[in-house]
């Protein structure tokens, strides 16, 4: 009628290697086992064991002191040798100090004393799978976080800056646009970019809403090393840490130079357009009789 806290959904995402070479101890162990794990390995000894971790790749190492071939220590002190970081539980019927402390030397994260307590056993292999799947989760996080930097980074003009202004961080496309070198850029204030006919109310609205912790979009132009002037479309983003307060500001922009050209030659063309058609209706109106129809 013993309740495991071990039923539970993180260890169906755990690879187990057992390595015990008491035959009974070991049966009874596989019996509970088997089912509540992705996947159990079991070894006899620790010769078996190691290879089996070499082939297996387990998540957690659950393994005896005392055992043929290779005991346990020997066993573990080779595999730390591959993996620093692996969890180690190991189970010993001797309450002797010697293995004690030549565990804790060669980093064995846990010691049970046989005849092990089944609760203590699930409570520490639960504790552990749970650690174990916290850390999957933020190495996914990461590598995903990164993707998404790359794709950006290829996409767009990028920058970051500190809470005052100051430029921290460029990537290439930004490098290119502005013609000015990252050494150039890194630790001076993006006014350096400032072009002469953005107007101060628009400056002001940005640093309003940044400062409030919203994201900010608009038009930008924005004056290269060499005088000439580019447009973006600029996005402005305040990254908070986990107290809610401002540690810097990214922004993510869209070359739309050419595309602001084009838009300005057709409003001019549009503008000349209507002022010809104009005269010249009146032209025909003044000294032709005609009809539209």
């Amino acid at each position: 009628n013993m309740e495991f806290t071990m039923k539970e959904k993180s260890l169906s995402q755990i690879r187990l290697l057992y390595v015990e070479d008491d035959n009974s101890i070991r049966t009874e162990l596989v019996e509970l086992f088997e089912n509540d794990f992705l996947e159990l390995c079991v070894a006899n000894d620790g010769e078996e064991g190691l290879k089996s971790y070499y082939k297996f790749k387990p998540d957690i190492i659950l393994t005896d002191i005392r055992m043929p071939k290779m005991d346990g220590l020997s066993m573990v002190e080779k595999i730390r040798e591959e993996d620093k970081e692996i969890p180690i539980i190991v189970s010993s019927a001797f309450n002797d100090s010697e293995y004690l402390l030549e565990s804790i030397k060669i980093g064995i994260n846990y010691y049970l004393l046989k005849p092990i307590d089944l609760n203590e056993l699930y409570n520490t292999i639960n504790k552990i799978s749970l650690n174990i799947l916290s850390k999957k989760r933020l190495k996914e996080s990461e590598q995903l976080l990164s993707q998404y930097r790359d794709v950006v980074d290829a996409s767009s003009i990028v920058s970051k800056t500190d809470k005052d202004g100051f430029i921290t961080y460029v990537n290439d496309a930004f490098v290119k646009i502005s013609g000015y070198t990252r050494e150039e850029l890194i630790g001076r204030n993006h006014n350096l970019l400032r072009h002469k006919d953005m107007e101060s109310s628009t400056f002001k609205d940005l640093w309003d809403t940044i400062l409030s912790k919203k994201r900010w979009n608009g038009i930008v132009k924005n004056k290269a090393k060499d005088g000439s002037t580019y447009i973006v479309d600029s996005t402005i983003i305040p990254i908070t840490d986990l107290a809610g307060d401002i540690i810097e500001f990214i922004s993510i922009r869209k070359d739309i130079t050419q595309l602001e050209r084009k838009k300005e030659d057709l409003k001019y063309y549009l503008e000349h357009s209507s002022k010809f058609i104009n005269e010249f209706e009146k032209a025909l109106e003044e000294n032709t009789l005609f009809c539209r129809t």
